[in-house]
């Protein structure tokens, strides 16, 4: 399993789920793992390569097992890490692009909604206690919401996207 990043050039530019884990082992303390990506964890087919559903099923088991107490693989238990990812193993993470060039900057459905959430423009619309500060449980809820908002307002992009967070139990 691999994400593929933004700025990706080659095959050698994948990061593997043990190579993301073996850069974040280092941090102390929890960590956010927030993955803007197609399929629920980063893997993104390349040109028309078409992934079948048991292949995207195959991939999601793995970063559950990475972003889980997988102790037989020793990654990312429970209570180092917690995931928000902007779409479900099945889907796509959708961005929007302008039909003018520079009418406005692209951006992601799930970043957007995220920033807005925790602070871009100035307030917090996601803290939902009003204590200043933006939990997993806060941040996956408005983006969540943000997401089926913006797929009511925006019907004929047939956008079809469901944030996930990782543990859920805390919700």
């Amino acid at each position: 399993s691999y994400l593929c990043p933004a700025d990706f050039t080659s095959i050698s530019s994948l990061i593997s789920v043990d190579e993301l884990e073996s850069a974040l082992s280092d941090i102390p303390g929890t960590k956010v793992v927030i993955l803007d990506t197609c399929h629920s964890g980063g893997f993104i087919g390349k040109g028309g390569m078409i992934i079948s559903e048991e292949g995207l099923v195959s991939f999601n088991d793995e970063v559950i097992n990475a972003f889980s107490q997988a102790e037989y693989k020793g990654l990312l238990t429970t209570n180092q890490y917690k995931v928000l990812a902007s779409c479900h193993y099945h889907q796509s993470s959708w961005g929007i692009y302008p039909t003018v060039p520079g009418a406005f900057d692209p951006y992601g459905v799930f970043t957007m909604g995220l920033c807005e959430g925790c602070g871009y423009y100035g307030n917090y619309p996601a803290d939902n206690n009003i204590d200043n500060k933006v939990s997993l449980q806060e941040a996956y809820l408005y983006v969540r919401d943000w997401v089926v908002k913006f797929i009511v307002q925006y019907p004929y992009l047939n956008v079809i996207q469901d944030v996930q967070v990782y543990p859920n139990s805390q919700l």
